[in-house]
């Protein structure tokens, strides 16, 4: 099952997404060009409900965007805690996703990473 299908079984939630679980570089959650104003929020929320499937919290530690198979990934590394503690008891993790589509038109990789 998609990530996309995950989210809307679970939630009732229809994102804007396809692809992967955004676990890996070769398998990131794309977003949809028709989020390309919105795509930073979008990132949030997928990463918001994948911590509510884990019942974690969680914080962004960092972002970066990168070109990979000449696609535009963004890398959002956060700290996932069960507890709420993020400076002893916490993992670290990435979330890859594929905005190519997003900012193909409209930004550069290095105006991308102002956005954050």
């Amino acid at each position: 099952m998609s990530f996309r299908k995950t989210i809307k079984n679970k939630f009732g939630v229809d994102l804007p997404i396809k692809g992967g679980f955004g676990t890996s570089i070769e398998h990131p959650i794309i977003i949809d060009e028709t989020q390309k104003y919105n795509y930073v929020s979008l990132e949030k929320k997928c990463i918001n409900y994948a911590c509510r499937i884990l019942q974690m919290d969680w914080v962004m530690v960092q972002q970066e965007l990168i070109e990979h198979k000449r696609k535009s990934i963004d890398i959002l590394k956060i700290r996932l805690s069960n507890n709420g503690d993020f400076e002893n008891n916490y993992k670290t993790v990435s979330f890859y996703f594929d905005i190519s589509d997003c900012i193909k038109y409209s930004m550069t990789v290095a105006e991308v990473n102002k956005v954050w």
